[in-house]
């Protein structure tokens, strides 16, 4: 796991990380969504793939990225969206 962003909101916190080994998401360095109450003990999602290399551009192209760095979610007045 690497490059962690957390965060949270009223009913608790959220983490995305990168999954360097294909070990929890079975996805080369694809993101892997997690939940705490505490922000100490994380249960990861059932559903844990946040995002995947592939990306799929305005014009309609999907391409395989090389590396996805840092994940980052947009939160705004305890609103957020996982990209």
């Amino acid at each position: 796991m690497e490059d962690p962003h957390i965060w949270s909101d009223a009913s608790g916190y959220y983490m995305v990380v990168k999954d360097m080994n294909e070990n929890i998401t079975n996805v080369y360095h694809s993101g892997v969504l997690a939940h705490s109450q505490d922000g100490i003990n994380w249960i990861v999602d059932e559903k844990p793939k946040a995002y995947s290399r592939k990306v799929k551009w305005s014009n309609g192209k999907t391409v395989m990225q090389g590396q996805l760095e840092k994940p980052f979610v947009f939160c705004c007045d305890g609103w957020h969206r996982r990209f």
